[in-house]
């Protein structure tokens, strides 16, 4: 009933469906497609007729397959040659569930000298293994303008039962398009395969390298391997991750997807770094022990400040409010020693307590003064100057005291009086020169005008009066 709606269908002549109907009844290949090489097998075993050859499509052609009960090992793919073909094809498989490129599954075929009628194979550069009853597209690139193909609603082919041919499948964008019936694909494609046994899959072989001690701020090397049985394929390939199982901080590694890669440490103690291996399906591990020393401390010189530049009025002092810091070392001794001195100033600076940052100092004389606060810490040493103004006293009227008569005192007249006073001169301008007085007598019993000098004060003058 099939073959008579197949023979039915629209513009297909007479005599070639009495040649196909032949060919299908004598069990012969309608096109010789060529022995496999030794110990492989060529999926589609014969060609029973093309549909319309055409070349203005850009995109992929090709057809939709399932494994059958066992997995296949795909080792090469191949497109069909037809008359006059030339150009350059890629092939590849596509997982048909996923849409997605399968990893390594491609290969480049030139049609240059090849064979019309018959299938050109590329062989793949690795084995792939395609697990039983998954499904693939194996798909050719076309182009508008390139090298002709055939149509899927009249070309039927056969095939081998490690797979069935689902159907005819295309793309000329992120989508794919099945196209049934089984045996009628597009181009068409092939491919070739060993069967058996299927090989069993091994967890990876993992090695994370020799335990290491390293020091801070250095970082370690990582130098570890991994090996696998390339299987399951697809993926065909391992997946490698260096995590942190135990340290007191946090490991950071370079590239962490590297078997060989570098891994710093935020801080000193004992780690174990662990590299994982899988394979897709099966994973193994392996551990190393990074010890992490501290960084030895190399010995700062010590931070002075003196403080503010300040002003002061004798006979005031100054209060010096200086601070300095240091890292601790050398230890022994870890401590600072402190001292202030006197750089430069017209007088004697004189410290309260000369070792200490916060102190007060004294001054003989008015004048500018620069004090020096040094920190040593036994190797390194570091200064920092203050600068103090001192102004001299404010000039002051000289006192006299006196002494005789006592406050009060009465004379009967005539009398004769004698007066006893101390003079003195709070600021001393000129320490050198001593004060001198002088007494007037007057009439009327009265006294005055006590002269100061040489301070060239007014007159300092006491009046008194006797009845």
């Amino acid at each position: 009933m099939y073959l008579r709606c197949w023979i039915g269908w629209k513009n297909i002549s007479k005599w070639a469906s009495l040649r196909l109907l032949i060919a299908l009844l004598a069990g012969l290949a309608f096109f010789g497609v060529g022995p496999a090489a030794s110990g492989q097998t060529a999926f589609v075993t014969s060609v029973l007729a093309l549909d319309t050859l055409r070349n203005d499509f850009n995109g992929w052609l090709g057809l939709k397959f399932t494994v059958g009960p066992s997995p296949i090992t795909i080792t090469e793919l191949g497109r069909f040659c037809i008359s006059g073909n030339g150009g350059t094809h890629t092939l590849k498989l596509v997982n048909g569930t996923t849409g997605a490129s399968v990893p390594g599954s491609s290969v480049s075929i030139s049609l240059v000298g090849a064979t019309g009628g018959q299938f050109k194979y590329g062989v793949l550069a690795s084995p792939l293994i395609l697990a039983a009853g998954t499904s693939y597209y194996l798909v050719s690139q076309e182009i508008a303008g390139g090298d002709r193909w055939a149509t899927a609603l009249r070309t039927v082919v056969t095939t081998t039962t490690a797979a069935t041919c689902d159907g005819a499948i295309l793309s000329n964008d992120a989508l794919w398009t099945f196209r049934p019936p089984a045996n009628h694909p597009f181009v068409p494609v092939s491919f070739k395969y060993t069967s058996g046994a299927s090989p069993v899959n091994q967890s990876p072989v993992v090695n994370a390298g020799p335990d290491q001690t390293i020091t801070l701020p250095g970082s370690a090397g990582l130098s570890a391997a991994a090996t696998d049985d390339s299987l399951p394929n697809p993926p065909g390939t391992l997946t490698l991750q260096w995590s942190q199982i135990s340290g007191p901080g946090t490991a950071m590694f370079a590239n962490a997807n590297m078997a060989s890669t570098t891994v710093s440490f935020s801080q000193a103690g004992a780690y174990v770094l662990r590299l994982s291996a899988s394979d897709g399906l099966l994973s193994s591990t392996d551990d190393i022990s990074v010890t992490v020393i501290p960084a030895t401390p190399v010995n700062q010189s010590p931070v002075v400040n003196a403080g503010p530049d300040q002003t002061i009025t004798l006979p005031g002092s100054g209060s010096l409010a200086g601070s300095a810091t240091d890292d601790g070392l050398p230890s022994p001794p870890g401590t600072l020693t402190l001292q202030w001195s006197k750089l430069s100033g017209p007088g004697t600076a004189t410290f309260a307590n000369a070792n200490m940052a916060s102190t007060t100092a004294s001054f003989s004389q008015a004048g500018v003064y620069v004090l020096r606060l040094s920190a040593n810490d036994s190797l390194l040493s570091t200064t920092d100057d203050v600068t103090v103004t001192v102004n001299p006293i404010p000039n002051q009227l000289p006192i006299v005291s006196i002494i005789n008569p006592g406050s009060g005192a009465i004379f009967t007249a005539p009398a004769t009086i004698k007066i006893d006073a101390n003079p003195s001169d709070v600021e001393a301008i000129n320490p050198m020169a001593p004060l001198s007085c002088a007494r007037i007598k007057r009439s009327l019993m009265s006294w005055s005008d006590w002269k100061i000098s040489p301070d060239k004060h007014p007159f300092t003058t006491y009046h008194g009066y006797f009845p």
